[in-house]
C-alpha cells in the first residue's frame, strides 16, 4: 500500500470521525435545550394556536418559493455547463437534483460533485466538476457579502458577535474582505489555481480532465453572481416567512439580518451527513436566541425549511438516479 493511499484512508476516517462527533454534539445540544434541561421559554403548545389550513398555506407558500429557488439554480447550472456540453434545461434540472440526492448522504455534500457530473458525457465530467466548484464559489461569495452587511447592521442590544468591541469588528471586516477577494479571484481566474494544483505530483494525474478548460467571461461570472444573489434572497425569505408566521412580534428587518448570519454560519459549519441535520438546528438556536425567546419555534422552522428545500428535492433526485440511463 502506497503512503498516499494510507494517508488518504486515514484522512477519510478522520473526516468521518470529526463529522460524527459534530453531529452527536449538535443533536445533544438541541435535545438538552428542548427536553433534558429546557429553559422557561420552551413552549411546545405554541403550535396549538394555528389551525391546519393556515399551516398548510404556509407550507404551500414556502414550497412554491423553494421550487423557484431550485428552478433558478438549475437555470444557473444550465447556463454554466452549456459552455462545455450543450444540454437541455431538463437535463440541467436532473443534474442538480441527482447531485443533491448524493450530496445529501455524504459529509459536507461532497457527493454533489460526482452526482451532477453523472448526467454528462464521461470525457466532460472533470470540467463539469470544476464548473460545479465555480457555481458553489459564486453562491458562497454572496452568502459572505450578505452576512458581512447583516452583522454590521445588527441592533446594538442584539449583537451576539462583538457587542462594543470595535477592534474585533475591524479585524472581522478585514478577514472577510480578504476571504471574499480570494473567492472572487478563484471565480474569475480559476486557471491560475489549476496551474498551482497540478504542480502537486499526486494531483497531476487529474490534469487531463481539465485540458482546454475555458473559464467563463467576466460578464458571465457577473450573471452567475446575480443568480446566486436571487437564490440567497429567496432562501432568506423562506425562513423569514416561517419564523414570522409563528412569532409575528419580532422585527422583519431583524429577522432578515439574523437569517443571513445564520445561513453563513451554516454554510461554513462541518457536517456528517443528511445535509447538516442537527448542525442547522443547534446553530439556529444559538443565532436566533436573542431574537426569538422560544427555541421550539426556531427548531421547527429550520426543520420545515430543510424538508422543503432539501429532503423533498433529494427524494426526487434519488428517484431520478435509480431510473437514469447510463451516459
Amino acid at each position: 500500500m502506497s503512503s498516499f493511499t494510507l494517508v488518504n484512508k486515514n484522512t477519510n476516517k478522520l473526516v468521518w470521525l470529526v463529522g460524527l462527533l459534530v453531529f452527536a454534539s449538535c443533536i445533544a445540544y438541541v435535545l438538552n435545550t428542548l427536553f433534558f434541561n429546557p429553559a422557561k421559554n420552551v413552549d411546545f403548545s405554541i403550535f396549538q394556536q394555528f389551525d391546519m389550513y393556515r399551516i398548510a398555506g404556509l407550507f404551500l407558500a414556502v414550497f412554491i418559493i423553494g421550487i423557484a429557488n431550485w428552478a433558478i439554480e438549475s437555470y444557473k447550472w444550465w447556463f454554466m455547463v452549456n459552455e462545455i456540453q450543450k444540454v437541455s434545461y431538463v437535463t440541467a434540472v436532473k443534474s442538480v437534483l441527482t447531485g443533491l440526492a448524493i450530496g445529501f448522504i455524504t459529509p459536507n455534500r461532497l457527493g454533489d460533485f460526482p452526482g451532477r457530473a453523472m448526467q454528462f458525457e464521461s470525457q466532460n465530467r472533470g470540467k463539469i466538476i470544476l464548473m460545479n466548484l465555480l457555481s458553489g464559489y459564486a453562491q458562497f461569495i454572496i452568502i459572505c457579502l450578505l452576512a458581512v452587511v447583516s452583522i454590521f447592521f445588527l441592533p446594538v442590544d442584539m449583537d451576539i458577535f462583538f457587542n462594543h468591541y470595535r477592534a474585533f469588528k475591524i479585524l472581522y471586516l478585514t478577514f472577510f474582505i480578504l476571504l471574499i477577494t480570494y473567492h472572487v479571484w478563484f471565480l474569475f481566474a480559476p486557471h491560475v489555481f489549476l496551474k498551482l494544483f497540478f504542480k502537486v505530483k499526486f494531483l497531476k494525474r487529474f490534469e487531463k480532465y481539465f485540458i482546454n478548460f475555458s473559464p467563463l467571461s467576466p460578464k458571465e461570472n457577473f450573471q452567475i453572481l446575480h443568480f446566486s444573489t436571487i437564490r440567497s434572497i429567496l432562501y432568506t425569505t423562506q425562513l423569514l416567512l416561517i419564523l414570522y408566521f409563528f412569532d409575528n412580534t419580532v422585527s422583519v428587518l431583524n429577522l432578515f439580518l439574523f437569517a443571513n448570519v445564520y445561513f453563513f454560519i451554516l454554510t461554513v459549519a462541518p457536517s456528517f451527513m443528511l445535509n447538516k441535520l442537527g448542525v442547522r438546528e443547534s446553530i439556529s438556536v444559538l443565532v436566533f436566541s436573542t431574537l426569538i425567546a422560544n427555541p421550539v419555534i426556531v427548531v421547527v422552522s429550520v426543520l420545515l425549511l430543510w424538508v422543503i428545500n432539501q429532503v423533498i428535492p433529494a427524494c426526487i433526485g434519488a428517484w431520478l438516479l435509480f431510473n437514469r440511463k447510463a451516459v
